[in-house]
């Protein structure tokens, strides 16, 4: 409403017009705090969801009767679902909020109408069920007995004819390779060993390792680990591959759907907050915490991905109000028994599967299985993600926040002060500790006023300082260091905030061994000033020892950089800079931290083996160190039939991409697909630069054809943008690297694969810059030993985005030519599932597409 409002009104003011000054009301602000729930808030989705009709969708009319409609629906929809308290507590806040329009006048008149109808008869209200997934499953019989054999046979059978898998699930066809597989997965169990198998595109790995994963936990009375790239990747096995096992099988078992800490809503935090928002939050803060309130209230879990109105990376709110070990109460705590961390630990430690993320499984490793336990039996799915991965975890961050955050922590001031100092105060006060004493404490408190003030002015000033260093000189946000001296000009201002962290440490030690002598008894609040103070510092001493790492720096075997969120400086905000640390090379960490401590480990992928051999993946992963008797490999071949159901096409006569004339070219060719073919397209880029010029030439073309475009960045999030181009078929979706992998979009939605460049890593990549350093000073080819090898990994994932079944038919058109006219383009080649055509000229390749499809 508000973009609209200001476009209406600049138009208004260029015609002389008076601007438009009534009260409004935001729809969309309104869908996202009552209904966050629904995945999106776009206009299309809101009617599809309240049942609105739109014909004249994108039109100016069309879109104005449709949100009119949709806002009437709404209202309608907060009466009959919320209480009239819920609505009253949310126009309270509502008041206090950074907002521009009338949210609060909007919610008085709901919550005046509802308490004038409220003694008039209606129909009672049925309390949905806004968030029905739960993150533990089981279908355990109580007095279950565990299972005393482990046999292949039994295991295999269910996949062959008149098996329970073969039989009961939907669409299911005989694949030999996901036979292999799951003999393969069956025999690491069984032996205890390494398995490294790639799993050829459309195989079905995930039932290949979880079945006779849940027959081998049920046999050996112990928890199986699963570990997926990404979050996403990790509720699609727990959501849909899990419970259909359950539904179709006489298979009997738990399994727990496990994330990080921070991931899951704190409730004794929740609580202070929500009994004095405004002394506790900004009113800009209040805008996004509205966003919060009916998910809260409803939550089964905790987990913040529930919520599609809420952004946690996008807003420092979330860190307030997300569960933290540092500040963590444990048993202390009133909501101890309630804690949505507490209890899916608790599930995860009785389940025969918990299924995890990467992040997780490599922050748990480093903490010595502070989160998961001990575990001998792990299966990696995705498995090609893994070392990148822990190169972030194996090493750490410093940004302007994590400084604040300790000084917030300790004292807030505001409307109404808060934080441990301002706790410990008002306990002083109310104890009945001697008068001597409390003057001591008070005393002490008193002394965190100032390293507290100047560690937030000098930690700003300091970031500001290395934020504007990275805007000029740096490649993509990001701008690696050799040495020290890119902080010479803020040399002074590190030294200081040594000092002042050092300062408030002695501080809040001090105070913390002058509690550890009075009695519980006379002190109220004991305990949980005592755990702050703990928290407090054990997160001032990981700050210390970040901060020791990176100013007496290891450059030989890790790589140090500045990186920004920021397009530009700006000295009137707060610089998101960070400096980071990660290990060149992760394959020591990983045997160290995992393939030496398990029994059982099993790695796939689609895409983990270059020419049929896996030597360089276990090199970067550290699973060359293994004796060679405990590591099994295989690779299991795709069912599908490549040379009836692909064609690869490389227009020869496109330049160079180091071309200039390459990028006006290209995007004309990618245009001339498009709109001649009008098929569903998904364009891959390697960069946002090159998807946004083609955004742009394409934008006007498409909309006049009727053709829906779509792009990551552009028209919306991932899961939304990808769900809309699986609905329409003729429809053209833009994507950088993360769309490179993990899309199945089976069917006529997707029959043109276009890459437009080869993906190549970028050289300038901090961690790729410095291993390739490395290997020079080792005298190796960096070319050859790394840069080419990750490629074509990426390329493999490329290609496997466009036949995802059986009776999937398209054409992959490639428009780099390099394959064709660089040496290395032969390593490319040979990676193809089928030999490529060479094209020379625009009107070739529409003949050959076109004769494909009409084949």
């Amino acid at each position: 409403a508000i973009f609209d409002r200001n476009f209406i009104n600049s138009a208004l003011e260029e015609s002389a017009l008076p601007k438009l000054t009534n009260k409004f009301y935001d729809t969309l602000e309104i869908a996202k705090i009552f209904t966050p729930h629904l995945k999106s808030h776009s206009l299309s989705k809101l009617c599809e969801h309240f049942q609105v009709e739109n014909r004249d969708e994108h039109r100016a009319e069309g879109d104005a009767k449709a949100t009119g409609e949709v806002f009437l629906k709404l209202t309608e929809f907060i009466c009959n679902n919320f209480e009239i308290g819920t609505i009253y507590k949310i126009a309270e806040i509502a008041e206090l909020a950074l907002l521009q329009s009338h949210l609060h006048k909007y919610l008085s008149i709901l919550h005046n109408f509802l308490t004038k109808t409220a003694l008039k008869p209606k129909k009672k209200k049925i309390k949905q069920d806004f968030f029905p997934l739960k993150n533990f499953i089981s279908n355990r019989k109580k007095e279950e007995t565990a299972s005393n054999k482990y046999s292949e046979n039994e295991i295999l059978k269910m996949f062959e004819k008149g098996g329970q898998i073969a039989e009961n699930f939907e669409n299911y066809e005989y694949r030999q390779g996901q036979i292999d597989m799951t003999a393969w997965v069956t025999e690491a169990y069984k032996e205890g060993k390494t398995l490294l198998i790639e799993a050829g595109t459309g195989i079905g790995k995930s039932l290949s390792y979880l079945i006779p994963s849940i027959f081998f936990s049920k046999f050996a009375k112990q928890r199986i680990i699963i570990s997926t790239n990404t979050k996403n990747l990790q509720e699609q096995l727990f959501y849909k591959d899990i419970p259909a096992i359950q539904n179709v099988t006489n298979l009997t078992f738990s399994a727990a759907l496990l994330k990080g800490r921070n991931n899951y809503l704190c409730l004794r935090k929740w609580n202070d907050i929500i009994s004095d928002v405004a002394g506790y939050l900004s009113p800009y803060e209040v805008k996004f915490f509205l966003n919060l309130i009916i998910w809260a209230e409803n939550t089964n879990t905790g987990d913040i991905e529930e919520n599609h109105s809420f952004n946690p990376s996008k807003s420092s709110l979330w860190k307030k109000i997300a569960s933290d070990g540092n500040y963590c109460y444990g048993r202390k705590c009133p909501f101890y028994d309630k804690c949505y961390v507490i209890k899916i630990r608790r599930q995860a430690e009785k389940s025969n599967l918990v299924v995890v993320n990467h992040s997780l499984l490599l922050s748990d490793a480093v903490s010595e299985n502070s989160v998961l336990g001990n575990y001998s039996h792990l299966v990696i799915d995705e498995a090609h993600n893994l070392p990148q991965t822990a190169a972030i975890h194996f090493g750490f961050s410093i940004n302007l926040f994590d400084l604040l955050s300790i000084a917030k922590k300790i004292l807030t001031k505001g409307e109404f002060q808060y934080g441990i100092a301002n706790n410990i105060r008002i306990a002083v006060v109310k104890s009945t500790i001697p008068e001597e004493k409390k003057q001591l404490l008070r005393n002490k408190l008193d002394n965190f006023n100032e390293p507290i003030e100047n560690l937030e002015k000098i930690s700003v000033e300091f970031f500001k300082n290395i934020n504007q260093i990275v805007i000029e000189n740096g490649s993509y946000g990001k701008l690696r260091f050799k040495n020290l001296s890119i902080f010479n000009s803020s040399k002074n201002l590190l030294e200081e905030i040594n000092y002042y962290i050092s300062t408030i440490f002695k501080l809040t030690n001090s105070i913390y061994q002058e509690l550890l002598n009075i009695s519980s008894n006379i002190f109220p609040f004991y305990d949980q000033n005592i755990s702050d103070l703990e928290g407090l510092l054990n997160q001032i001493d990981e700050l210390q020892i970040k901060l020791q790492h990176t100013f007496s720096p290891d450059f030989e075997n890790y790589a140090f950089w500045l990186e920004t969120r920021d397009k530009e400086f700006n000295e009137n905000s707060l610089p998101h800079c960070s400096i980071v640390c990660a290990p060149i090379e992760v394959n020591q960490n990983l045997y160290d931290f995992l393939w030496s401590r398990l029994e059982t480990t099993i790695l796939t992928s689609a895409t983990i083996a270059i020419r049929d051999e896996f030597k360089f993946y276990k090199s970067l992963s550290g699973l060359d160190k293994l004796e060679e008797d405990k590591l099994m490999e295989y690779i299991a071949s795709s069912p599908f039939n490549y040379h009836k159901q692909m064609q690869i096409l490389i227009p020869d006569f496109l330049p160079n991409p180091q071309d200039t004339f390459f990028s006006s070219q290209a995007i004309s060719l990618l245009k001339e697909i498009v709109l001649v073919h009008n098929r569903g397209t998904l364009v891959l880029f390697t960069s946002y630069k090159d998807l946004g010029i083609a955004f742009n030439a394409l934008s006007d073309s498409t909309s006049e054809q009727n053709t829906t475009l779509l792009a990551q960045g552009k028209t919306g999030m991932r899961t939304s943008i990808l769900d809309a181009f699986r609905k329409d078929e003729n429809s053209v979706l833009l994507g950088t690297r993360s769309f490179w992998e993990g899309v199945d979009v089976p069917g006529k939605s997707l029959e043109i694969l276009i890459l437009y460049r080869l993906p190549f890593l970028v050289p300038t990549e901090p961690l790729v810059e410095a291993y390739t350093d490395k290997l020079r000073k080792e005298g190796k080819n960096a070319f050859l030993y790394y840069i080419l090898p990750i490629s074509l990994l990426h390329f493999k994932q490329g290609f496997g985005r466009l036949i995802r079944n059986k009776t999937d038919k398209g054409v992959v058109v490639i428009l780099d030519s390099r394959i064709f006219k660089k040496d290395y383009g032969k390593y490319f080649i040979k990676v193809m599932p089928v030999e490529p055509i060479k094209i020379s000229s625009n009107l070739e390749l529409t003949d050959y597409i076109t004769g494909w499809f009409e084949k």
